[in-house]
């Protein structure tokens, strides 16, 4: 993967690496933007997550999908504080959240 430079080319690569993963979803929707990417792939973790708590809730999967949806939650506040000292729209703040 280092040697490829195109960023949309490792997209590609990393959809066919994950094909068999949740992530493969995240890595195929996601645009050009390493935040984005960064937000998908953390939703995608959440939702994977929250489907093996479902299916075992005794498991690690309840503690790691609180730790992955506080990490969500983090990402989010610190796009609501950089974008209220930026004076960005709120519509675009919340288009951008992780958590929605």
């Amino acid at each position: 993967l280092l040697t490829i430079g195109d960023f949309d080319e490792v997209r590609t690569r990393l959809v066919d690496v994950f094909r068999a993963s949740a992530l493969q979803g995240a890595f195929a929707q996601a645009p050009g933007e390493v935040t984005t990417l960064e937000a998908a792939v953390l939703r995608a973790q959440i939702a994977e997550q929250g489907r093996a708590a479902r299916v075992n809730p005794e498991g690690p999967a309840p503690l790691i999908r609180f730790a992955l949806g506080l990490r969500a939650e983090v990402i989010d506040l610190r796009r609501i504080i950089w974008g209220v000292s930026l004076q960005t729209p709120g519509a675009l703040l919340e288009a951008d959240m992780v958590g929605t």
